[in-house]
């Protein structure tokens, strides 16, 4: 209603951003909650608006007085329609169920490999690095997302990956794979432990 085609108003939400709220020393319960909070935000935008957040980053949260978390700048938002929608989905699902033969046909599909023998070790990459990504929603409790090995691991592949120019594939990943790099980061700096499955389940 107060903004136009030229004038947009924003609320102004009044917090701490991540760094800082890290510098109170906050409790490793507080520091789950938040983690909580930022994944059933990021898990509610997907499921129910059906949308990416790509820019998952400390400078873009804010913890706020009453506990709530902040979520702020929507400039890299990417809307999940159609068949995107549908592949993406797909492989979420597969995530939580642990069907694999759902995510090697979902990773397929999104990185346009096919079934020739000299594809073999491009799937199983990319497989392995998907697997990574859901991995905590596979483990139905707490999940320790200050496992600095685990988070190496992740960013290893990735790294593989782009050596081994297996970069081709679906538009929109760039924004799925900086998404899930956010997220992941963002935790694994809150050092949380939480059940992640649980709120992919209710979201």
């Amino acid at each position: 209603e107060l903004s136009t085609d030229r004038v947009l108003t924003m609320d102004y939400l009044e917090g701490v951003h991540l760094d800082e709220f890290l510098r109170s020393n906050p409790s490793q319960e507080q520091r789950n909650e938040a983690g909580r909070k930022i994944t059933r935000a990021w898990y509610r935008l997907f499921a129910a608006g059906r949308l990416l957040y790509a820019d998952f980053h400390p400078g873009n949260i804010l913890v706020l007085p009453d506990g709530r978390i902040g979520l702020i700048d929507f400039g890299f938002v990417v809307p999940l329609e159609g068949e995107l929608w549908a592949t993406i989905s797909r492989m979420d699902r597969s995530f939580v169920t642990g069907d694999r033969a759902v995510l090697e046909a979902a990773a397929k599909e999104w990185q346009y490999i096919t079934d020739d023998p000299a594809e073999a070790e491009r799937l199983e990459l990319s497989v392995e690095f998907i697997e990574w990504t859901g991995r905590s929603r596979l483990i139905d409790g707490d999940f320790d997302f200050g496992d600095e090995a685990d988070f190496r691991h992740g960013i290893d592949l990735a790294a593989k990956y782009m050596r081994r120019r297996y970069s081709r594939s679906h538009p929109t990943s760039v924004a799925v794979t900086r998404h899930h790099f956010g997220v992941r980061a963002v935790l694994f700096r809150l050092k949380a432990k939480f059940n992640l499955q649980a709120i992919a389940k209710e979201e």
